[in-house]
């Protein structure tokens, strides 16, 4: 019976020892120092996230030396001065010992953790973390350096040395922490390690896994110091022990034998839970009775090692309490509605091919992807039949999962300390009474829960609704290019729409009457006047109608850049010995002009009557470029051109995304290229309800003109550096256009001015995460689909995503920065305008003074103004040279000088989260020790101080 009033002795007497030096002090002082030094690094400013993820990736390697500090005395100090027997011989049991000191241990530990929170309220200056995402964070912090704790003491207890004792700790606490580091082990392994534990914190969860393998290593490391401490004890055991442990060490490597062939869902798990809770429950009534003979313990302590190793395994499933804000690991309400409503009678089943191992940034996926398909086994019950296959490459399970449409991604991994290509498997089939559904691939970026929700939902679902693609040049169902002699596949949006809806190709030759639900037409402008006029007349008779164009599309490597609205078709294949055969003009030019009608909007940026910011008119009839300086992601700023628009609330515009739609509410960051912008007509009857907006701060219009330049061998191309004058308007990307209640046409259209936007690179860039960007691209576009059809079953399941929590503080003063460099560019671009206006006004004089000579013949005359223009032109030439590179001197100039200034409010806010965390225990230290040093004179009486 442990008796508290005795280990609390033994804790309060290590606390005040432990603090009654500076090296207690100097212990959390370092501890924060080095905590903020990780959380603030470089890594931190350029990922723009407000979370703790730079110091949880180094956090258990600073364990392996912060514990060994704390805890290399305990034993050690006792032992060099003695005082070790003289606490054995008090009235006290080992374990009540041991006890004390562990507590005291924690409580120091505790204490500097305490501390380390400042980091945590630097961030939430500096940005908008999310507060339970920071609570569990910590807590895993303290569970891990809790569970290390032991290991310190067992090191502590091997000698009496404190030196030792800190190299031998550090060893001990390196084992759990650098095991992920070896190579070629199994994934299971590799799970029971201190960082994959730690991680699951930092998302926001409470596993209970985890706590268990902490808890596990914790009471392993002071068994072990029970034992050490216990030597004293040792005595011979008899014949009946000696076969005992022997029957344990068989029992051991039968669970051992049991976990290698253990499955999710076999019998195999009752069988090992039975041998491994017989092996526990031996070793702690070993423990119990104190019986620790030296020649038998290390069979003892390695059977309970495998106890605990066998459930930690086995717990891998087990629940988990997510306190994110979004709730993100927990089913939702929709997922549950379809499990729910799934036909028990016809049920419903979904064959998943997984590999066994991964490389490790598939390893977080696929860990999730098995958890959320036993929590869907088991919330479906009987409507839901969940079966895993594990798989090789090369096994015949392989073939039959590529039959089946799963298609195995080449990744790259490190096996065995080789870096090799290989081929992993993460898809899964759906069959249901009505339908099936193929999922290739679960890419990083994949909303698993979506995927398998939808899935469910559609193949138990007899009723589905038709999309039709309109068929135009972009060529969005694929089909064969006669232009360059190839198949062309189906876009991804088109794969997307077919795991939801029946997908038709709809040809406009002729009037549309098939019966579909909505209509999605990519590239209108590419039609000829026959073809438009089938399709005004669908979008005139009021069906739902989803509209994707662009002014410079550059999907396809570029290859869409052929298809612009001011490019005339490309010309057909077919023609005899090989010839090109004309095409038909396109409608209006590729202007749009009847749509745009229809639809009382114009996608032409200005009026002619209206002037730019400098206060030059704009050009009539020509398509505009969108702009926006705005990118809220530091690492790929430099190397981005404006042109690539970032739609985000975070670029000052409130109304970024329409909070009022369903189909873009919620939505946290999109990508567009080159888009174009649509804007309602003054007096219009329509409903004019935007949905996507530009940043208003650094964004503007570029002219077509002037963003494609025809000074090529190779035909027109997009422009390296077009002028960009900011207006400080926030651009409409997109629109949903409706009639009003009253009106006779009711229409219903969503115009979006970006084909790009919903491009096979864009799924590329949303499904693998690439440069770190969780773009809702693909999410808006099925939105937009759901809205148009009546289906918002999925809309709130789709948009269900961790809110994007960046460094908001900074942002705000490198916006004010970026907005001075862009008055300024403008201010060069203006003042490089007016000299050239004015050379070519000394051009025009001079060729104008020899052409209004009267004095001269014609012939002379016409020599001379040859001359004259010559002349006149190289000085022109010559001029603009001249001030092209003076203005692009003058913008790198002021480009370096911002950058120097972003540097520097980095620094500043480095050098809080680095000065600013250890000030608490600094000056706790310092008032401590100064009240100590005057209780040290109280009381005594002046005779007996030293004199000075």
């Amino acid at each position: 019976m442990l008796r508290s009033h005795v280990t609390l002795a033994v804790f309060k007497r290590n606390v005040a020892s432990y603090f009654s030096g500076v090296l207690g002090y100097l212990f959390i002082i370092v501890f924060v120092i080095a905590g903020s030094l990780l959380a603030f690094r470089s890594e931190f400013f350029a990922s723009n996230q407000a979370n703790l993820d730079p110091l949880t990736e180094w956090y258990p390697l600073l364990l392996v030396f912060i514990i060994p500090a704390v805890t290399m005395t305990a034993w050690s100090d006792e032992r060099k001065l003695g005082t070790d027997e003289l606490l054995f011989t008090l009235p006290a049991t080992d374990v009540e010992i041991l006890l004390g000191k562990f507590f005291a241990v924690v409580a120091v530990y505790t204490t500097a953790l305490l501390f380390s929170i400042t980091l945590s309220l630097v961030i939430a200056w500096l940005g908008d973390p999310d507060p339970w995402q920071i609570a569990t964070t910590y807590l895993g912090y303290w569970l891990a350096g809790v569970a290390l704790i032991g290991a310190g003491l067992f090191a502590s207890a091997l000698t009496n040395n404190a030196t030792v004792a800190f190299v031998l700790g550090a060893l001990f606490c390196a084992a759990p922490v650098g095991l992920e580091l070896l190579p070629g082990l199994p994934d299971w392994v590799r799970d029971l390690t201190i960082g994959e534990q730690l991680r699951y914190f930092t998302l926001g969860l409470i596993p209970l896994s985890s706590v268990l393998y902490f808890l596990s290593l914790a009471g392993f490391m002071l068994y072990l110091n029970v034992v050490m401490i216990g030597r004293r004890h040792w005595r011979t055991e008899s014949a009946a022990t000696l076969v005992l442990d022997a029957l344990l060490w068989v029992a051991v490597l039968v669970v051992a034998a049991l976990l290698i062939l253990y499955r999710p869902g076999s019998t195999w798990t009752t069988v090992a839970m039975a041998a491994f809770a017989a092996i526990t429950f031996y070793s702690v009534f070993a423990l119990l009775l104190g019986s620790f003979p030296g020649r038998h313990f290390a069979t003892r302590i390695t059977a309970l090692a495998i106890a605990l190793i066998s459930v930690n395994y086995i717990a891998q499933g087990a629940p988990r309490l997510d306190l994110t804000q979004e709730r993100l690991y927990t089913l939702s309400e929709t997922t549950h509605n379809i499990l729910k409503n799934v036909d028990r009678k016809t049920p419903v089943t979904i064959q998943a091919y997984l590999s066994p191992q991964v490389p490790e940034q598939y390893a977080d996926i696929h860990r999730r992807l098995i958890g959320l398909l036993r929590e869907i086994d088991q919330e479906g019950g009987t409507g839901v039949d969940v079966q895993i296959s594990t798989i090789t490459p090369s096994s015949e399970d392989a073939v039959l999962a590529q039959q089946a449409g799963i298609v195995p991604r080449a990744a790259q991994s490190e096996r065995g300390g080789k870096i090799t290509i290989e081929d992993i498997f993460m898809g899964a089939l759906v069959q249901g009474p009505y339908a099936e559904v193929i999922i290739p691939f679960f890419d990083v970026g994949t909303s698993i829960e979506y995927e398998l929700t939808r899935s469910i939902g559609t193949v138990s679902n007899a009723e589905r609704a038709t999309i039709g693609i309109l068929t135009t040049d972009a060529k969005v169902t694929g089909g064969f290019d006669m232009q360059n002699f190839r198949q062309l596949p189906e876009w991804r949006i088109v794969q997307e729409l077919k795991k939801q809806y029946k997908v038709e190709e709809i040809l406009p030759d002729h009037a549309i009457d098939e019966d579909i639900d909505v209509l999605i037409a990519i590239l209108p402008s590419s039609l000829t006047q026959p073809q438009m006029e089938h399709f005004l007349a669908y979008v005139r008779s009021g069906k739902p109608t989803l509209i994707f164009d662009d002014p410079l599309p550059v999907f396809g490597r570029g290859q869409g850049f052929q298809m612009a609205p001011l490019n005339p078709k490309p010309s057909q294949g077919g023609g005899m010995m090989g010839m090109q055969q004309p095409s038909e003009p396109k409608a209006d030019g590729g202007r749009l002009t009847g749509l745009m009608h229809l639809l009382q909007s114009a996608w032409e940026g200005h009026d002619p009557s209206e002037t730019d910011p400098l206060g030059q008119p704009y050009a009539a009839g020509e398509n505009f470029i969108v702009f926006d300086g705005f990118n809220p992601h530091p690492e790929i700023a430099s190397v981005v051109r404006p042109e690539l628009i970032f739609v985000s609330p975070k670029s000052g515009t409130a109304g970024a995304f329409n909070p009022e739609s369903p189909v873009t509410s919620d939505l946290q960051e999109l990508m567009a290229w080159f888009a174009g912008t649509i804007r309602p007509r003054q007096n219009s009857p329509l409903d004019f309800k935007p949905l996507l907006r530009t940043g208003s701060k650094q964004s503007g219009l570029i002219d077509w003109d002037e963003a494609v330049t025809s000074q090529s061998f190779f035909g027109p191309q997009i422009a390296e550096n077009p002028p960009m004058v900011i207006d400080s308007d926030a651009h409409v990307i997109a629109a949903h256009i409706t009639s009003k209640a009253d009106a006779a046409d009711k229409l219903n259209v969503i115009f979006v001015a970006d084909v790009d936007l919903i491009s096979d690179d864009i799924f590329r860039i949303q499904e693998q995460q690439l440069y770190d960007m969780r773009i809702d691209n693909v999410t808006f576009v099925l939105n937009a689909v759901d809205e148009l059809a009546g289906n918002k079953e999925y809309i709130a399941l789709r948009k269900r995503r961790a809110k994007l929590r960046t460094l908001t503080e900074i942002e705000a003063q490198k916006d004010v920065f970026n907005q001075n460099l862009n008055q300024q560019i403008q201010a060069a671009e203006k003042e490089a305008k007016d000299r050239q206006g004015i050379a070519q006004k000394t051009f025009d004089d001079a060729v104008a003074k020899v052409e209004n000579d009267e004095s001269l013949d014609r012939r002379t005359k016409q020599q001379l103004i040859r001359l004259a223009r010559q002349d006149a032109q190289n000085v022109l030439d010559e001029e603009t040279r001249d001030i092209e590179r003076d203005k692009e001197r003058e913008v790198e100039l002021m480009r370096d000088a911002t950058n120097r200034r972003v540097a520097a409010i980095e620094l500043k806010a480095w050098l809080m989260g680095v000065l600013l965390p250890p000030l608490p225990a600094i000056l706790l230290m310092f008032v401590v020790l100064g009240i100590r040093l005057m209780n040290e004179t109280t009381g005594v009486s002046p005779d007996r101080l030293v004199k000075r």
